[in-house]
């Protein structure tokens, strides 16, 4: 049941960073875009 916790916790943190990179990727792209 730990070892599912530990899993779940990674899981979970790794979406979380692939959203924020998307996230940051978009709002970069924006800020790009609404400096040329």
């Amino acid at each position: 049941m730990t070892g599912m916790a530990v899993a779940t916790v990674a899981a979970v943190e790794k979406v979380a960073a692939r959203t924020v990179r998307a996230v940051l990727e978009t709002v970069g792209g924006e800020k790009a875009l609404l400096e040329t």
